[in-house]
């Protein structure tokens, strides 16, 4: 996970990246996303997701609904497999 850092012209720079371990694909959730974002040492507030699938756009997208997280896992195994 991508965090601490700034978008600047639709590009997301500086910051820290971190490896979280032993997440389920299947039941990933906006819940999920909130306690790791929280295991980060981030306060209760407003904060926007945004993610980025594999390929040669660079377009970052808003995460906006809890079944996204398991839209986006499946874009990213349909592209793997062109």
């Amino acid at each position: 996970m991508y965090h601490g850092g700034r978008f600047s012209d639709n590009f997301y720079v500086g910051g820290d990246m971190t490896y979280i371990d032993y997440v389920d694909k299947d039941k990933m959730s906006m819940v999920e996303i909130g306690w790791m974002v929280k295991h980060l040492g981030y306060m209760d507030g407003i904060i926007l997701y945004h993610y980025k699938l594999h390929g040669p756009s660079n377009a970052m997208t808003l995460l906006q609904f809890d079944d996204y997280p398991l839209v986006i896992y499946q874009e990213e195994m349909d592209q793997d497999l062109l």
